[in-house]
């Protein structure tokens, strides 16, 4: 299967009317199960609906990555998280733990719930989750009203993408530009990223 992309520029405020119409563009393809690439704290995340196996499915093979190795979801706030963490198996001072060092970039292995789709999590009984602190992520997944699935945005076993054109570039053409009439309009830039959506 061919997967094209379409480059999201970021350029604007992550508040402004121009950025909201194109973050509800990107919610509309997580809702389609597309996978997208975008801008984490680190490095260019890999992102799916969690709820879609064959968005999963589509991401893993972008991404050449075993199934059998689950990834992280990243959300707004706990919240989000709860439908997929057994949070009831945490006591109170390990649950302020985790709330004490979010938002930010510091990731989770928390208790499944049994209803988490087993796709996510590999041959693991526990989930890596995150809240984020980068304003994309947030904004994405307050419009979405769910978390996303994150994996960083390379070939499994090769170096993490910090650029769009590491994302492009480490491809291997499964991700390509396209000079569609969408790109151009659907593009936006929020300071400092870019986000390439794999359609």
């Amino acid at each position: 299967m061919l997967f094209r992309s379409y480059i999201v520029n970021l350029n604007l405020q992550v508040n402004s009317p121009m950025s909201l119409i194109s973050l509800k563009k990107i919610v509309r393809l997580l809702k389609d199960k597309k996978v997208i690439a975008y801008p984490t704290e680190a490095v260019f995340g890999l992102g799916c609906d969690p709820d879609s196996e064959v968005a999963f499915h589509e991401l893993l093979k972008i991404k050449k990555r075993p199934v059998e190795k689950g990834t992280i979801l990243i959300a707004a706030n706990p919240k989000q998280l709860q439908p997929y963490i057994n949070i009831q198996s945490l006591n109170m001072q390990q649950w302020l733990t985790v709330l004490s060092c979010w938002p930010g970039p510091v990731t989770f292995l928390l208790p499944k719930q049994s209803s988490t789709p087993t796709w996510l999590t590999g041959k693991f009984h526990s989930l890596a989750v995150r809240v984020s602190a980068h304003p994309i992520v947030i904004r994405l997944c307050d419009l979405y009203g769910k978390p996303v699935v994150s994996t960083s945005a390379n070939l499994h076993g090769l170096l993490p993408c910090r650029t769009e054109k590491e994302v492009l570039e480490r491809s291997c053409g499964s991700i390509a530009r396209s000079r569609s009439d969408l790109c151009c309009r659907c593009c936006l830039m929020l300071s400092l990223s870019w986000a390439t959506l794999c359609l």
